[in-house]
């Protein structure tokens, strides 16, 4: 079984949104266990060994890669943005699976999908895919320390939907529970 590059560059998405690189690991948090399971199947195609263990103090899961050599191929491709040529939307996709939300704005009644980091590299990264997959205006914001990218109109949500979408079981379910 192995990898195909998607699937590598959604990984990467997720290690730069949520994960950590240390020396001899690679550590991804999420609050569902189901959507570091989806990680994990990734990494077991990379040749790789990932373990899932409950963190009770924080009510989340931790995934751990204890692997010198996967730590090092993590950052000999770049964090948080890789230094060769990748997949952008998988890449965007991943990124968007790790610190991206869905919701039901109520005071208009929209549904949006957020997103926001700290790093205005991949705020810009984010930004070109969006307009190159044909979001028109995604909205963007600087607020308690780090931006934010809204998408709220409904052809956009659609688009974004279509084109990029979610791994992430919790956030597939979550795009469900609303009606277009």
């Amino acid at each position: 079984m192995e990898a195909d590059p998607e699937d590598v560059w959604w990984l990467f998405g997720v290690i730069a949104g949520d994960g950590h690189v240390g020396r001899y690991f690679v550590e991804i948090s999420d609050m569902y266990k189901e959507n570091l399971e989806v990680v994990a199947g990734v990494i077991k195609k990379l040749g790789y060994k990932a373990v899932i263990t409950r963190d009770r103090r924080e009510n989340r899961y931790r995934l751990w890669v204890n692997s010198k050599a996967f730590a090092d191929l993590v950052r000999g491709i770049g964090t948080p943005i890789p230094r060769v040529e990748f997949d952008r939307i998988a890449f965007v996709q991943g990124l968007y699976d790790a610190e991206g939300y869905v919701e039901f704005w109520k005071p208009r009644k929209i549904i949006r999908i957020n997103f926001a980091n700290k790093d205005e590299e991949i705020i810009r990264l984010v930004i070109r895919t969006l307009k190159g997959i044909g979001i028109e205006k995604p909205y963007i914001r600087y607020s308690m320390r780090c931006y934010r990218v809204q998408i709220y109109r409904k052809v956009d949500v659609l688009t974004y939907i279509k084109n990029i979408g979610f791994r992430y079981p919790s956030k597939q379910r979550r795009l469900l529970s609303f009606s277009f």
